[in-house]
């Protein structure tokens, strides 16, 4: 029987060549999702490894590896540096400081190699040589920089030449006298810009302090032993760990931070592999149907049942390892196009050699596999149920099973079960647990009741045909309908890739309209202060300049930070200058009013009603609050206020946020003009004053609601992208069945061709199955991707997300979808217009 099996995979090589490709595409995407993973945690442990090199211990602020985009971890002071000298154990200590930069190019725009990072650091000396000196010499004076091998070689920068570098406050020109290679190593893709200790610390405005203090102990040592000596001389903003700790708690604290988006390429994975498993199941159940003779001629001949279904499942077992195994090989350039992907859409990740695990081969082949024999199962038992003398017969359907007559009842169920469960994330307020769930059933609902459902879809969709080409049309319609579970298979792997296209652009949409709304709501200043890439912060200093354009009125800061509640978890802290704040933000008040901001002082605080229902706070009442460093502070709540987009958590003022949290960048800058300033003359200037400030830019309001939507953008056409995979996937899936469909109406075509039908007829009935049948999953998609939308952004309308429909982009993807399937119709359209005629009658 193995070599009946292996032997029918070569009569055949196009059906098993396309259902491979499905598996193939499916786990491309998980391999490469597992390859890119691996290759970033790799990259990033041996930075951090690096990072920590020679240091037996090292001092930080609390929360140096936790801290988030906003949050800046407290510096240590530098007198504490003699102290631990002083230590017997301690041979060498040495602070570093340690930030982001950016490094301008001869024309003055921003240096960005491949995406990367731009980091600043103070050199340290030997032994704590995470920087080496290739050419050249440290830097060791205020005019002097080191910068790394890779960037020098892309800027083609060599010893003696000049670069300007942007930190936290104007531009300012250095020497390049060395260059520098990180451990030893490449960089993994990010830019080094080293300067002294002295020089770091005036750029970045930490005189008197380093981010970090290494400490080597004397020979014979134990790390753990000088960690002991060295802890008791520490105040509770700072803590110890040593080198290698250190090393893991950065990287692990890098992988929770890219979990969500590591689970979302491995989710788009799955999805691909789920339309996959669409198509095997069909392609398999048409193979089984049209060789049911063949198999009932080996019954006869002696094979068992049991035999007859390991040749089916031998043949899914070939064909899914196969692919695997190439599509875990693809995995490599899947990766790479991940990474391209990302830095597209505004991803910075350093990213070294790809780092194929044995755990990624195991995975993904064992997805593949599993996928494709689980799917050939019910066809493969199919196969088996008919008694041998009367599956030799011509046109013997099997009986219908137990579970095939529940399959309604079962799809009744969970179209039921879903539309509860919906109804109660809707309820719920925003319960996003409830409407992943509700999703999960209405697919899974519409997958088992897409047979009863493809004749009055298909009827619709199959009318204008048949209206305007008359009998080729009706063939067409009719042809859909001669075996509605094909069709609904088909279908149903198409309704999967498209819902989810149409909720991501759905839920795109209500994100931008939902951040333009709160713009014109809430911003009434005219101009804003952000960062080039949209989200990270800004110096300070930036405000000074605009200040003096003539015309601005109010340059307000506003600083956020990262920040534990007690009884309420994670909340965003926000400060703003209660004196200027009112000039370019609108407080939409629940309990207060304006005046309330002259009276926040060194504890008050304003709290988001969101956050004040969450932790049941009401004006008068106090809470407190945990920055970074683990320092906790009693806040005062004066008012409450509703603001989920800009001030979202807790507000106070920014000479407390500045003594609590020690933020020293900006979140934004929001300008406020004259009454008789002219905007348009009035930005160019506040942009020119910004010259030497290149991180920072300025924007209208109507700028701003454009960045912010772009942003959005970036995101939604990322997922464009993977979740074209589903969709080519489930389109391999409609050749396929309209090649076997073709293939098992031979005769029939033959007899049409001989009583007159041309060869134009034929290959447009077959292009009008195809597009009928592209229409049903078009229109189950559709209406399961809306009403998905409609669900997940209700759950979320607490977080003032809005629903916004946009047709056109949907009449798009309609529209996009039927004409692919009139392309991927062409190929069978072809064949059956060129069978020979008497060689089709004859065919059996």
């Amino acid at each position: 029987m193995l070599a009946v099996a292996l032997r029918g995979l070569a009569v055949h090589p196009l059906r098993i060549l396309l259902t491979g490709v499905s598996v193939l595409l499916g786990v491309a995407l998980i391999a490469g999702t597992l390859v890119f993973t691996d290759t970033i945690h790799r990259t990033y442990d041996r930075i951090f490894s690096d990072a920590a090199q020679g240091a037996d211990v090292v001092v930080s602020g609390r929360g140096s590896t936790t801290a988030g985009r906003f949050s800046e971890a407290p510096s240590v002071p530098q007198a504490l540096a003699p102290r631990l000298a002083r230590s017997p154990a301690v041979a060498r200590v040495e602070g570093q400081i340690s930030d982001t930069a950016s490094l301008l190019d001869s024309r003055g725009r921003v240096v960005q190699v491949d995406g990367s990072p731009t980091i600043a650091v103070s050199y340290m000396h030997p032994p704590f040589q995470a920087l080496r000196v290739t050419r050249g010499q440290a830097p060791i004076g205020p005019g002097q920089i080191a910068l790394d091998e890779r960037t020098a070689r892309a800027q083609h920068l060599g010893i003696g030449a000049s670069v300007r570098v942007a930190t936290q406050g104007p531009t300012q020109a250095f020497t390049i006298v060395g260059l520098v290679r990180f451990g030893g190593a490449a960089t993994a893709g990010a830019t080094y810009l080293a300067f002294d200790l002295r020089t770091a610390q005036r750029l970045f405005l930490k005189p008197g302090t380093v981010d970090s203090l290494s400490l080597q102990g004397r020979p014979g040592t134990d790390p753990r032993r000088l960690l002991a000596q060295v802890r008791p001389l520490l105040s509770p903003e700072l803590q110890a760990r040593t080198g290698q700790d250190q090393a893991r708690q950065g990287s692990a604290h890098l992988r929770r931070g890219l979990s969500f988006l590591i689970g979302s390429l491995l989710g788009f994975g799955a999805i691909a592999l789920l339309v996959a498993a669409f198509v095997i199941f069909n392609t398999y159940s048409i193979t089984v149907a049209q060789r049911t003779r063949e198999y009932a001629l080996l019954r006869a001949l002696g094979a068992s049942r049991r035999q007859v279904l390991g040749a089916v499942l031998i043949q899914a077992l070939a064909v899914g390892a196969t692919a695997s195994a190439l599509g875990t090989a693809a995995g490599y350039g899947a990766a790479e196009g991940l990474r391209a992907l990302i830095s597209a859409a505004g991803g910075r990740l350093a990213f070294g050699p790809e780092v194929l695990e044995l755990r990624t081969v195991g995975v993904s082949v064992a997805a593949g596999i599993g996928v494709t024999v689980v799917a050939a199962l019910v066809p493969a038992l199919r196969a088996t149920r008919l008694p041998p003398v009367s599956a030799l017969r011509e046109g013997v359907v099997p009986p219908a099973t137990r579970l095939g007559r529940a399959m309604p009842w079962l799809g009744a169920g969970a179209l039921a079960s879903g539309v509860l469960v919906s109804a109660l994330a809707l309820r719920g307020g925003g319960s996003i647990a409830l409407a992943t769930g509700g999703a999960a059933l209405l697919i899974l609902a519409l997958a088992l009741l897409s047979p009863r459902l493809v004749g009055p879809l298909a009827r619709a969709a199959g009318w204008p045909l048949e209206r305007a080409t008359a009998v080729v049309g009706r063939l067409g319609r009719e042809n859909a309908l001669r075996n509605p579970a094909r069709s609904a298979t088909t279908a149903s792997a198409l309704m999967i890739g498209l819902a989810v296209m149409l909720f991501v652009t759905v839920f795109a949409s209500s994100a931008r309209s939902s951040i333009e709304h709160l713009i014109d709501r809430d911003f009434t200043g005219d101009v804003a202060l952000v960062n080039r890439d949209g989200s990270s912060p800004i110096p300070v200093a930036a405000a000074t300049p605009v200040r003096a354009v003539p015309g601005v009125d109010v340059a307000s800061v506003l600083k956020r930070a990262d920040s534990r509640v007690a009884g309420a978890g994670s909340q965003q802290a926000n400060a703003i200058d209660p004196q200027t704040i009112q000039n370019v933000y609108r407080f939409d008040w629940v309990e207060g009013s304006d005046t309330t901001l002259g009276l926040l002082g060194p504890d008050g605080a304003l709290v988001e009603k969101r956050f004040a229902d969450r932790a049941n706070l009401h004006v008068g009442e106090s809470f407190d609050a945990r920055g970074p460093s683990g320092r906790h502070e009693r806040l005062l709540v004066r008012g409450i206020y509703r603001d989920q987009g800009l001030l979202g958590g807790y507000t106070v003022g920014l000479p407390a946020f500045n003594d609590f949290f020690g933020q020293r960048r900006a979140a934004q800058i929001l300008v406020k003009l004259t009454a008789a300033a002219d905007p348009r003359r009035v930005l160019p200037a506040i942009s020119r004053a910004l010259s030497a400030f290149p991180d920072v830019r300025a924007r209208s309001q109507r700028q701003l609601a454009t960045a912010q939507a772009q942003r959005v953008d970036s995101v939604l056409y990322l997922f464009y992208a993977l979740l074209a995979l589903s969709v080519v996937v489930s389109l391999f899936g409609l050749v396929n069945t309209l090649s076997l469909s073709v293939h098992e109406r031979t005769r029939e075509l033959g007899l049409m061709r001989a009583l007159g039908s041309s060869r134009r007829s034929l290959r447009r009935a077959v292009r009008y199955e195809g597009v009928i049948v592209a229409a049903v999953g078009a229109t189950m998609g559709a209406l399961l991707g809306l009403f998905l939308a409609v669900v997940m952004v209700s759950a979320l309308s607490s977080q003032g997300l809005e629903l916004s429909i946009p047709w056109s982009a949907l009449a798009g993807l309609l529209a996009l979808s039927l004409l692919l399937a009139v392309l991927a119709a062409v190929v069978p359209a072809r064949r059956a217009s060129r069978l020979d005629i008497l060689g089709a009658i004859a065919y059996e």
